[in-house]
């Protein structure tokens, strides 16, 4: 328990460092750290299944959607991934993997590159810092109340083929505490209409727990518990960002989309 709160407190010290007093670009290099590490990470987890990933080529691209000056070249950057995979694949000797190979690679690249680069294109927007730390909030915040109801309160398992310990009630739990947590932000440093405050505590609630059953899938598909040690108490890259790869697009999309920001 010592080293999951040092460790924690810690991860909370560098974002808040990045974030507020440091020039935007610093928070773009913390975001690329989480998802270089989560993609190296997930080429592991897929590795004990037996299937060769194309590491390297998958945290390239991954990086390339966090970079500001690629944003608008996803598609430019999928194919060159897609074609540096065939090229790749060619001279590889097994014949029988290439399919899980390059859908697996491709897997990784979307899910944490392309998914993981709406954290960088927050920092865009207006008033981005306050957008960020929101989600942050809402994201973790729905995370610790999921686990405190669940804890106390769970009797009745949400998917144990998937995730054992998870409840409904720690379901219900963390998406009541994301939207309070919402609304409190939305009080102190948000200057948005409550409704779209509401709507976006809803979503990111909904989709942070997505996230997470989407990583402990994998996980569970894996027999691990973590996904790396690299964060003492706390796991890997992966075991962290998980909530916040799924809400991270929703709210970007929702705010530029129907809020205007």
């Amino acid at each position: 328990m010592l080293k999951r709160i040092i460790s924690s407190l810690v991860l909370i010290a560098i974002t808040c460092l990045f974030l507020f007093a440091l020039p935007s670009h610093f928070f773009v290099f913390w975001v690329i750290f989480f998802v270089a590490v989560g993609l190296g990470e997930f080429a592991e987890l897929i590795h004990r299944k037996g299937i060769f990933v194309h590491k390297y080529i998958g945290m390239l691209a991954a990086i390339a959607f966090c970079l500001p000056f690629l944003f608008g070249q996803a598609l430019l950057i999928l194919f060159i991934s897609l074609l540096s995979l065939f090229l790749l694949q060619f001279t590889h000797k097994k014949r029988d993997v290439a399919i899980f190979t390059i859908a697996t690679t491709l897997l990784g690249i979307v899910y944490i590159g392309w998914l993981g680069s709406f954290w960088t294109r927050l920092v865009f927007l207006s008033h981005s810092k306050s957008w960020i730390l929101f989600l942050l909030l809402v994201c973790k915040g729905g995370d610790a109340g999921a686990y405190l109801i669940g804890k106390k309160f769970g009797r009745h398992k949400l998917i144990p083929r998937i995730s054992p310990f998870k409840s409904r009630e720690g379901a219900i739990g963390g998406f009541v505490f994301s939207i309070v947590i919402a609304l409190i932000s939305g009080y102190l440093f948000l200057d948005v209409s409550y409704f779209h405050i509401l709507v976006l505590g809803a979503l990111s609630g909904i989709f942070a727990q997505i996230g997470d059953l989407a990583e402990s899938l994998f996980k569970r598909d894996a027999d691990v518990k973590d996904s790396g040690k690299i964060f003492p108490g706390l796991g890997g890259s992966l075991d962290l960002i998980d909530s916040l790869l799924f809400s991270a697009p929703v709210v970007y999309f929702y705010l530029i989309k129907i809020a205007n920001v």
